[in-house]
């Protein structure tokens, strides 16, 4: 769980710095909505494309939302 917290505040403080860009917020939002209505599968999808497109400049808090959604999955699965 301490990959989580690491990532969330790694996440909060780039958010309040401004320091993602368009595309990697959109991403986001979405990732979060998918999440939101239990949607596991298409929140690991968007957080692949993430991967692919923003590793190099926020692998810290991506590895950690990663880790999140696949808890989430586990803790839910068959919960519908």
């Amino acid at each position: 769980m301490t990959e989580v917290h690491k990532a969330a505040l790694i996440l909060s403080d780039k958010l309040n710095r401004h320091q993602l860009d368009e595309h990697a917020c959109e991403q986001l939002l979405a990732m979060v909505g998918f999440i939101n209505s239990a949607d596991f599968r298409n929140a690991l999808e968007v957080h692949k494309g993430l991967t692919t497109t923003h590793w190099s400049s926020d692998k810290e808090w991506l590895k950690g939302v990663k880790c999140l959604i696949q808890l989430c999955q586990k803790k839910f699965a068959g919960a519908s």
